[in-house]
């Protein structure tokens, strides 16, 4: 076990907003923790960094206690990075200054190798002389991660660590970070509020909510197997019935076509490029419902659901 966090708690003003939180990972893994926006996620990043105090509970890397700033000189533990929204860059030090100032734990001579891997991976080579200040926040962003690779963590901790960039680039450093994984044996954990992000990272995902860990889970079971509407909808469209004063729940893809069934009129189709969405409205309950199919569906026809949810 390299990271474990025991009933964490932390209270701001008459809000709880983490409530008993247990998290257990091991070395080389990748844990992926989502929720809603203001529901703890990147407080809890900021505990288990040593950069925030909890109110009770422990943080343990390696078996020895993780501690917050009220008892460090220096708050933050030297083993585990995290890259969060604050970026924290020497402001008025150049692009490369900030990386270099994070490699002099390397020998002379491969210091230069590992700045230029590093400028060339997150594309900031035309701003390597400009200072952190001027940059904009996709840039900041992008040094910040290379500040933190160069760290060689044993624990990478990363709150939202991809929103301002764009498409290429973000694959291009997803790409990187997964190498420098299996590399390193770096342990990751990654904050988010898109499901379909943390369904791709997470060897095992941590939903979050109101400051408590609902389920811990894969993502193959988060997407097939839900355990209500408000936790399916984070992994994707997802579809309600209700019956006898019951939800019941199916992906859009999760449906057969049969001679007697759950009868649907369609309201609106639309080609999304591989696929055809189908927007939807059962006749006996009036609920909508989107359907996916390779081809267009006919005007009305009978389904049966595989329901995820009984």
């Amino acid at each position: 076990m390299i990271l474990s966090a025991r009933n964490i708690t932390k209270k701001y003003a008459d809000k709880w907003v983490l409530d008993g939180v247990t998290l257990e990972l091991h070395e080389g893994g990748t844990l992926v923790v989502v929720g809603r926006s203001g529901g703890g996620k990147s407080t809890l990043l900021k505990i288990l960094a040593g950069l925030e105090d909890a109110d009770d509970g422990e943080v343990f890397f390696h078996g020895k206690r993780v501690v917050g700033p009220s008892l460090r000189l220096v708050a933050g533990h030297p083993e585990i990075k995290l890259v969060n929204q604050d970026f924290a860059l020497d402001k008025y030090h150049t692009v490369e200054e900030n990386i270099r100032l994070k490699v002099l734990h390397y020998q002379t001579g491969d210091r230069d190798e590992i700045v230029e891997e590093l400028i060339t991976v997150m594309g900031l080579e035309s701003l390597r002389k400009k200072q952190a200040y001027l940059l904009s926040g996709g840039e900041q962003q992008r040094l910040a991660l290379a500040r933190a690779l160069a760290n060689e963590p044993d624990i990478l901790l990363l709150d939202e660590p991809f929103v301002h960039l764009d498409p290429l680039t973000r694959r291009r450093v997803e790409l990187y970070i997964h190498e420098m994984r299996s590399r390193w044996n770096t342990t990751i954990i990654l904050v988010t509020h898109d499901g379909k992000e943390a369904m791709a990272w997470g060897d095992h995902i941590a939903y979050m909510e109101d400051g408590v860990i609902k389920r811990v889970d894969s993502a193959v079971n988060f997407y097939i197997h839900p355990t209500n509407s408000k936790e399916a909808q984070f992994f994707g469209e997802i579809n309600v019935i209700h019956s006898n004063g019951r939800e019941r729940l199916f992906r859009p893809d999760a449906y057969s076509i049969v001679a007697d069934g759950v009868e649907v009129k369609v309201l609106k189709t639309a080609f999304q490029g591989g696929y055809f969405s189908h927007l939807v409205r059962t006749t006996a309950s009036e609920e909508e419902l989107v359907l996916y199919a390779s081809s267009p569906l006919p005007q009305k026809l009978m389904i049966e659901p595989d329901y995820a949810k009984e």
